[in-house]
């Protein structure tokens, strides 16, 4: 495993340079921007780009392994300006090779590419202005560079860690944010993720999602295939039937989010079906709820706007994901004094197509093909000795074993009779031991509902088909709260709701205490009782429990309207930092 490398050095960037700014900032306190206030004072205002380009050379802190390179510039509001897939040669996120504002920004300037850090509004009020730069080696190897600011209005502070991990393909976001004010604030967290497109790529959003609506929620539509008009600023008919998915089917500028309790799945994704390249980002949906896919639409308008932002690079799409908000400009509140902590991860995927599930340890995608039913998955870490189980009703369609890496890929065809029935993953689920994906392939939301993926050591079944746990039992589940199968992260306050609906394991979650199982047997739930006390005595040791396994499931009943069980587990060592 490579040492995680962080370099801090001068880049010289092609620039349109802003002009000088008003010296008297403008009193806009009535002006609206981006549905919220648009009042700019203390910050100054500029209302002009120059026409010609020059050189100029920006602080750049360059993060890479092995397997990624991201690169982030303080002076541009923090932004990540790169995301690099150096094994398959392409950058996951939109790289753009100049600085090119147009006047979108509160305060005027603002540039398309990498990723954005969108707070205490939308877009972020800094976003062309620098913020503070920091670095951090951490002791499991990983090395971070944190950006923050004082936002200007109501003097929060905001920071953000950019880290890459020894060993992972993922670039990972800590953030923190801190009401240093005696008063309640509110406030939006939107990480707006640019990515290249062209005519073969697909937004990949979360299968268990049908409809998607506009900003305040003003119009509605089905997902993937819209019907009728789109009743938004911009009205547009998309007839019978559009597939809202591919980037041509998209004319107008449109904003299209998922609304929180649409999805109760953790990830958005991005696929070129040309390149076979894409993208991954996850975010505890608990936590993170808001999944939204800005497009500049097809035709004059975004080939000019696509002008006004890059002389070279093309067109892109925003995939943002909202931190405890689902929609713009919704906000929300953060109490005097509070501080708020949470992640978001984005790497790559390659060769699998559009993806069905995410975790930040593994991207799967399953569907029927013309020879059988496909599996693929990509994975952010070394993983040996992984078994991958399939079967149909519980009869065994496949066993075998696969070393895997973010530089192997499995993918396999099984030829079976395969039921005509949507694929839509479900549940996650995780304990030190191990972790746990598991998907159902069933018609309707209302199979996912009961859909609690069960670790019991070997096997792996879905609580509620199965009737191993049905929130009856909470002394199956360690701080289960007596409604499902749900738990809690003592340390960072990670929640598994608990209520029958999905479990997800976020973050190192499986490095702490508090993670429990539900289990249908005594003998089976003694033993999982105590490997949650062998891994309390551990940490209160100091020892890292890590993970010795990883275990993918796609699971169903015949009875259940016809789906599979998938398995990956992995019987090795996860590898860790020397």
């Amino acid at each position: 495993m490579d040492e995680v490398k962080l370099t801090r050095g001068k880049q010289v960037i092609p620039t349109y340079v802003p002009k000088k700014a008003h010296e008297l900032p403008m009193f806009f306190e009535n002006k609206p921007y981006q549905g919220a206030s648009g009042r700019v004072y203390p910050i100054p205002y500029c209302d002009g780009i120059s026409d010609e380009k020059t050189d100029v050379e920006y602080e750049v802190y360059t993060l890479e392994n092995e397997y990624i390179k991201t690169q982030v510039v303080p002076a541009l509001g923090g932004k990540i300006l790169r995301g690099l897939d150096k094994v398959g040669g392409y950058d996951f996120l939109y790289y753009n090779e100049v600085v090119k504002p147009a006047l979108v920004g509160l305060a005027g300037p603002w540039i398309s590419g990498g990723i954005e850090f969108n707070w205490p509004q939308h877009h972020r009020p800094t976003t062309f202005m620098p913020l503070e730069a920091v670095e951090e080696r951490n002791p499991d190897g990983s090395r971070t560079v944190w950006t923050g600011e004082v936002e200007p209005f109501d003097r929060m502070k905001a920071m953000a860690g950019i880290t890459v991990d020894p060993g992972r393909s993922y670039i990972r976001a800590k953030v923190r944010i801190y009401n240093r004010t005696p008063f309640p604030q509110r406030f939006m967290w939107w990480a707006n993720l640019a990515v290249p497109v062209n005519n073969n790529y697909r937004t990949v959003f979360p299968p268990d999602c049908e409809w998607v609506n506009d900003h305040d929620r003003r119009a509605v539509l089905e997902w993937p295939i819209a019907k009728g008009v789109y009743q938004t600023a911009r009205p547009f008919d998309f007839g019978k039937g559009t597939n809202l998915s591919h980037y041509d089917a998209v004319r107008v500028p449109s904003s299209y989010l998922i609304s929180q309790g649409q999805s109760d799945m953790d990830f958005v994704s991005g696929y070129d079906v040309g390149l076979g390249k894409g993208i991954a980002t996850v975010a505890n949906h608990h936590l993170a709820p808001g999944k939204k896919m800005w497009h500049w639409g097809i035709g004059d308008f975004g080939d000019m706007w696509c002008s006004n932002l890059t002389d070279k690079n093309g067109p892109y799409i925003e995939l943002m994901t909202g931190v405890f908000t689902d929609n713009q400009p919704d906000f929300t509140w953060i109490a005097p004094y509070e501080t708020k902590e949470f992640e978001q991860y984005w790497y790559p995927v390659r060769e699998i197509g559009e993806i069905k599930n995410a975790t930040i340890d593994a991207a799967v995608n399953v569907e029927r093909r013309k020879d059988g039913l496909y599996l693929g998955f990509n994975v952010t870490g070394v993983f040996t000795g992984c078994t991958v189980v399939v079967t149909d009703g519980g009869k065994e369609l496949l066993r075998e074993k696969a070393d895997l890496s973010p530089e192997q890929i499995y993918q396999k065809t099984i030829a079976a009779d395969i039921a005509d029935s949507d694929l839509c993953l479900l549940a996650h689920l995780g304990d030190f031991l191990g972790q746990l994906l598991a998907a159902l392939l069933g018609r309707s939301r209302e199979v996912q509902t009961d859909g609690l993926a069960v670790i019991n050591g070997v096997d792996a079944h879905i609580a509620g088909q199965d009737g191993l746990a049905d929130g009856a039992q909470q002394s199956a589940v360690p701080r289960g709260d007596g409604q499902g199968a749900g738990l809690a992260d003592s340390h960072r306050s990670h929640l598994l709701d608990g209520r029958g609906r999905t479990i997800v394991i976020h973050g190192h979650l499986v490095q702490n205490a508090g993670v429990g199982t539900a289990c249908a047997h005594g003998l089976q739930l003694a033993l999982q009782m105590l490997d949650c006390a062998l891994h309390l005595v551990f940490e209160c040791l100091g020892v890292a429990a890590h993970c010795p396994c990883l275990l993918f499931v796609i699971n169903s009943h015949q009875p259940r309207k016809g789906v599979w069980h998938i398995l990956l587990s992995e019987a090795g060592q996860y590898a860790q930092p020397s």
